[in-house]
């Protein structure tokens, strides 16, 4: 920077930029000649905005620049007082200047702030949950110093809403406005006239502009990121189409009205004003980008021209016309006594409804300020109100220095020390935030109880004792009797309030002066050393807990294997029931096969006389009692070997169970190492990040408990894999959830989002009873999406089945044609629900059924087929297989199969009606198999009894009817043969 140009040099390109301003401050090192300091900036910039509000004109100024470039530093100032300060103090000393005594000074005061485009009262007073807004008050200041305690009391309101929200001051664009009225008493004839100017000044400290990438933003803080950005770019684009009207003379539309920024700021951005821009950058080459956009937004800015002019009221400019009017008179009767008299009178007449005009005026004045001053009182009881209830949330005025107090701390050092909460004499009460509380201290936060603690203040000893659960430590360390206070000790409410202890009394009588020494030797008693000090003294508590956490998960996991162990255990018993029974039913039809045949023969030898009759027929059924012989043989051989198979395969499964449990021994000796291990050379950063993780996980639970949800969060097991497990108690699901997704839904816990969760696992189903629980399936499975689109898919049904009553076929259709057809609909339309679910967008709260006619009529067509199934299905097993008759299935069997497809399609439903992806998946796969055992039971059945297949759709060889009708046309022609 040298003068007024500033000069930039790309890093990569090494391009040179320069720029040319009404000023260049350089305040990146102090030994440059060159350097700028707070006072000086406020000379060059600050002090001529003054000067023109003193002569009537409206001035704004304005702090642009990127996030940390030291634009509320300018402003505001940190150590060394910024603009807005040094403005109020230079206001009030020339309004208390005894030569400005003449003059009558009205100064009203705004203090406000932008966020997240709304505007918030920084000078008001919040009650409630809502925490409902109120209009802005009128603020006046007579005398010099009543500003400090109003500009106080809005960084304060900032504070209270950075510990409340987790804000910071850069996320909002704050407004502090300043309108002074001056007054002047002069006399026109010897009569006694007030005129008045009126200026207004605004000191706006935006919000940083930033990048989403560069600030590494989500969720909350991308929402404010988009509306800062949204109230920058429309002021960008308001300064470009003024810029642009400055230069072309031309009337172009300046789009005040798309922020509410730039509508606030309407007249101070390009109208009635004197405006100026501070544009703050960064020095570093990494900033670059934003420093050339930021440069390039003030040459913009620097192009408005504004035509500004001083506000006074009509009185003033009637006031100048009677004095001009008088003088021209005395004039014109000085020069020329030969007025005529008609003239005269017509002047006399003029100057008399002037003067009936100014006094109306007058009087109008007069009933205004009446109002102002009804409207000034009503303030001061509003003041009064709202300094009791500022004084419940730390917010204090009046320090009394001989009682003790409380004073926050935050890890932002614009935040910290600014709350600060005075102990009565007696009994102080602290607790929750709410409406019409009566805590002398409230606080907010989910680990805050109702009624926290009590602080009792007696004869300059003061003692705290803690309400039930309620956590409350003391230098670190938990407290849950009476514990006495001395100066300088921290006090910790709720695992997220900090505080420092203040006892005047007690520093005065010099009781605590070894505590004083301490605190010169060990440094600055701030959140570092008080959060530092909490970890140490907690640090066996929070092992404790890690430990007992992954004791209880392998006392879960050794329980799972057990269970598991006993099913299988149970499983291989049936099965080996199931095959024993099937094995002995075999053998008593063999054994009645050979009595048929014995009893054959006994009949043809006893018929010789019908022997060349009964030839033909004796060899037929011969052939056929071999070929059922031979088949039981070849089923009975299957069966065993199955058996065997199953055997292996159980023996194989228990194996690998007791391979499982000696590897989780191993793994958990390994966890007791390496959690030893940690002992010794954990840090202290460690340790806070798994003590904030306790603290998140309580408070997790509390608001889940609270809004009386089945939802339970714990500590996950693993050592290397840091996540949260979360619990469906009602469901029996769990999920496992990042440390960053956990803490993305805790910034959201003020709106209740516990509602959003999903547990996808299926696995963790099976400790349910599977019947009762697709049982307890809501029948209304459509009904999500059954608007006006259900008629149409009714319709469409019904169209379809008049359309199969007039095809030609039908005679020739049999029971197991149309029972694999409506099997393949199954098949079709489960496979378009999945696909069509798959195919879901994740963010989209609309249910997969609702407004989707596809999806209605893939639904209704699966119920309908599933119900022609299980009838037909009934009827042909009761009409082929009847009681005695010796098949190669059961009818149960056979019936089983369509009830557990049955029980597949409501698991089906069911996962997309809950949004469950596994469920769903799992699903598809059971009732692909359950399809293809049923379609193999019918050909079978059709075998059996003799019934021809027929088909009608094409490429026969693709589908899976027709494989098993070639299956089956090939074991009858073997049979034949």
């Amino acid at each position: 920077m040298s003068g007024q140009e500033t000069v930039v040099q790309h890093p990569e390109t090494n391009q040179i930029y320069a720029f040319v301003y009404d000023f260049s401050f350089w305040s990146f090192d102090e030994l440059h000649p060159e350097f700028s300091s707070q006072e000086s900036v406020y000379k060059i910039v600050g002090s001529p905005l003054l000067e023109k509000a003193f002569q009537g004109y409206n001035a704004c100024l304005f702090a642009y620049g990127q996030t940390g470039s030291g634009k509320s530093y300018t402003m505001m100032g940190f150590g060394d007082e910024g603009i807005i300060p040094r403005f109020c103090q230079q206001l009030f000393a020339s309004v208390a200047n005894p030569e400005m005594q003449q003059v009558t000074y009205h100064i009203e005061m705004s203090y406000f702030e932008v966020y997240n485009e709304r505007i918030h009262d920084l000078l008001t007073a919040t009650s409630g949950k809502a925490q409902v807004k109120q209009s802005l008050r009128i603020r006046e200041h007579p005398v010099y110093g009543p500003y400090v305690g109003w500009l106080e009391l809005g960084n304060k309101q900032r504070a209270t809403a950075a510990t409340g929200m987790n804000e910071k001051s850069s996320r909002s664009h704050s407004v502090f406005t300043l309108v002074m009225t001056q007054t002047k008493t002069e006399f026109v004839e010897e009569e006694e006239h007030e005129h008045s100017v009126t200026s207004r000044v605004n000191l706006v400290d935006l919000a940083g502009s930033e990048r989403c990438f560069t600030a590494q933003t989500s969720g909350e803080r991308l929402k404010e990121g988009v509306s800062i950005n949204k109230s920058l770019f429309t002021l960008g684009k308001v300064i470009c189409a003024l810029s642009e009207q400055s230069q072309s003379k031309k009337k172009i539309f300046v789009p005040y009205r798309e922020s509410v920024l730039t509508w606030l700021l309407k007249d101070s951005i390009g109208g009635n004003s004197k405006t100026a821009m501070i544009a703050t950058v960064s020095p570093s080459a990494s900033n670059v980008e934003e420093t050339l956009s930021t440069l390039r937004y003030a040459k913009r800015a620097r192009q408005i021209i504004n035509i500004a002019k001083v506000n006074e009221d009509s009185n003033a400019k009637l006031i100048r016309d009677l004095k001009a009017e008088i003088e021209n008179l005395r004039a014109a009767q000085m020069s020329s006594q030969g007025i005529q008299s008609e003239k005269y009178k017509v002047s006399q007449k003029e100057i008399g409804a002037l003067k009936l005009k100014l006094s109306q005026q007058e009087r109008e004045m007069a009933e205004v300020q009446r109002r102002w001053r009804e409207k000034l009182d009503q303030a001061e009881k509003r003041k009064l109100e709202e300094a009791r209830e500022l004084q419940k949330a730390g917010i204090t005025f009046k320090v009394d220095n001989s009682l003790p107090n409380l004073v926050n701390l935050n890890e932002d050092p614009q935040i910290s020390e600014m709350l600060l909460y005075m102990i009565k004499e007696g009994r102080t009460r602290v607790g929750k935030h709410k409406p019409n509380s009566t805590h002398d201290i409230q606080l907010s936060g989910a680990l805050i109880a109702d009624d926290h603690c009590i602080i009792q203040n007696l004869n300059s000893t003061v003692m705290i004792a803690p309400i039930g659960d309620a956590k409350t430590y003391v230098n670190g360390n938990l407290i849950t009797d009476s514990t006495v206070l001395h100066h300088g000790d921290r006090v910790i409410l709720g695992g997220d309030h900090y505080f420092k202890f203040n006892h005047p009394v007690e520093v005065q009588s010099g009781r605590r002066a070894s505590c004083a020494n301490a605190l010169l030797r060990d440094g600055p008693k701030d959140f570092e050393f008080a959060k530092n000090e909490l970890l140490q003294a907690q640090q066996a508590r929070l092992e404790a807990e890690i430990e007992e956490a992954q004791l209880q998960a392998k006392r879960e996991m050794m329980q799972g294997i057990q269970v598991a162990k006993e099913m299988a255990q149970k499983e291989l018993s049936s099965q080996k029931s199931l095959y024993e029974n099937k094995i002995k039913d075999l053998e008593k039809e063999l054994e009645k096969e050979a009595c048929k045949k014995k009893l054959q023969e006994l009949n043809t030898k006893k018929a010789v006389s019908k022997m060349e009759e009964l030839q033909d027929a004796k060899r037929q059924l011969e052939q056929k009692v071999e070929l059922n012989r031979k088949r039981l043989q070849m089923e009975t051989l299957a069966a065993k070997q199955a058996l065997k198979d199953h055997n292996i395969h159980h023996a194989k499964f228990l194996a690998a169970l007791e391979a499982e449990k000696r590897k989780m021994t191993e793994d958990l000796q390994k966890i007791q190492k390496e959690r030893n291990k940690r002992l010794q050379t954990k840090s202290y950063s460690s340790d806070w990040s798994s003590m904030k993780l306790s603290m998140m996980i309580q408070e997790a639970n509390t608001i889940s408990k609270n809004l009386r949800k089945c939802t339970v969060f714990s500590r996950s097991v693993s050592p290397r894999n840091k996540s949260v497990q979360v619990r469906n108690t009602k469901l029996g699901i769990s999920t496992y959830w990042s440390l960053e997704k956990f803490d993305f839904f805790r910034s959201k816990r003020m709106s209740g989002c516990l509602s959003e969760i999903r547990n996808t696992p299926l696995q963790n189903l099976q400790s349910a009873h599977p019947t009762g629980y697709l049982l307890n399936i809501s029948r209304s499975i459509c009904s999500a999406g059954a608007q006006s689109s259900l008629p149409a898919v009714c319709k469409e049904l019904l169209g379809a089945a008049v359309d199969y009553l007039g095809r030609n076929h039908l005679s020739q259709e049999t029971i197991p044609d149309r029972l694999l057809a409506d099997l393949l609909t199954i098949q079709t339309s489960t496979c378009a629900i999945a696909n069509a679910y798959e195919q879901l967008d994740d963010e989209s709260q609309e249910n997969l059924f609702t407004n989707n006619t596809e999806m209605q009529s893939h639904c209704i067509k699966i119920t309908t087929n599933l119900e022609r199934v299980a009838i037909l299905m009934k009827l042909w097993v009761d009409k082929a297989l009847p009681q005695g008759t010796c098949s190669e299935i059961t009818d149960d069997e056979l019936l089983g199969e369509v009830k557990t497809l049955g029980r597949n399609l409501q698991l089906l439903l069911k996962g997309c009606d809950s949004d469950i992806s596994s469920m769903v998946t799992e699903a598809q796969n059971r009732i692909s198999q359950t399809i293809r055992r049923v379609m193999k039971h019918v050909g079978h059945l059709a075998t059996f009894t003799g019934v021809a297949l027929h088909f009608e759709e094409q490429n026969l060889e693709d589908s899976l009817s027709y494989k098993v009708y070639h299956y089956y046309d090939t074991k009858m022609k073997q049979i034949e043969n």
